[in-house]
Order: C-alpha cells, then sequence, then structure tokens
C-alpha cells in the first residue's frame, strides 16, 4: 500500500510538473522591506529560496523522471533513493541536505512537495519549519516520505 501511494504521488508530481512547465510564471511586486516568501524573517532568505526555486525549476521534469524511476525499482541492492518531502505548513523551507561528502539545498513551497533522489548513506537533514526547526539523522537505505508540520 506505501508503494502504491509513493507511485500515486510521483504520477500526480509529473502531471503537475508538465502543467507548469507549460504556464507563465506570476512575479508579486512588493514594496519596502515585505519579506516575498511565506513567513521568511529576512530578505536574504527569501532570496535564496526565490534562487533556489529557479533553479529547481530547470531540471524539474528529469528529476520527476528519475524520482518515478526510483520509488518504482527501489531495491536493497540499487544504489540511490528517493525521498518525497510534504510541506504542511504555511511557509516556504529550504531543506539543508549533507552527507557522504555533498550537500543540497532543497526548496519546498508551502503545502507543496518537492524531492530528490539521493546515493544510499547517512544524512543530516534540517530545515527552518516557520517557528519550529527540523533536524535529523537519517540512514538512508530506501525511498520514502517526510512530512514536515508544525505541531
Amino acid at each position: 500500500m506505501k508503494k502504491r501511494n509513493f507511485l500515486l504521488i510521483i504520477i500526480g508530481l509529473m502531471i503537475i510538473s508538465a502543467l507548469f512547465q507549460q504556464c507563465e510564471p506570476t512575479y508579486y511586486v512588493t514594496r519596502g522591506n515585505a519579506p516575498t516568501s511565506g513567513n521568511s524573517s529576512s530578505n536574504s532568505g527569501a532570496s535564496e529560496f526565490e534562487i533556489l526555486m529557479k533553479k529547481d525549476a530547470t531540471d524539474r521534469q528529469t528529476r520527476s523522471a528519475e524520482a518515478i524511476n526510483q520509488f518504482l525499482n527501489d531495491s536493497p541492492s540499487d544504489p540511490k533513493s528517493a525521498i518525497l518531502f510534504n510541506n504542511k505548513t504555511n511557509c516556504n523551507i529550504i531543506i539543508r541536505i549533507s552527507g557522504k561528502g555533498k550537500s543540497y539545498n532543497l526548496p519546498v513551497e508551502k503545502l507543496k512537495i518537492n524531492y530528490i533522489v539521493l546515493d544510499k548513506g547517512s544524512y543530516s537533514f534540517k530545515a527552518n519549519l516557520c517557528n519550529s526547526r527540523y533536524n535529523v539523522n537519517k540512514n538512508v537505505t530506501e525511498s520514502f516520505e517526510i512530512n514536515l508540520s508544525e505541531r
């Protein structure tokens, strides 16, 4: 059942990703020093998020296909695993992932999902969730989902 849910989520991601590829982005004009992403406390955080989202959009279709293949074909002998991040907060977040000599900054929009394919191994996952922090060390041995919410 868990694999089936992942499959449905990934297929939905592919469809949504394809739709977004066909749409023009909407830019909002802000005045003064108002934060432009969620409840961010600084403009530098908002700027970093916006830059990461632009980078994320450039390779989303390729990453979607890779994540779908990983979720469908995940096996103990496979050297990679896919991770789906479900942001259930009202804030845009940046998940900082480090491990195996590499680091990644993955943006996840408020109330949306994003995903990454990593080599199996030990990783640290950190993020600021509106008014709280997420900090977990995890040994990645298979594909899975992480739900991020404030309690």
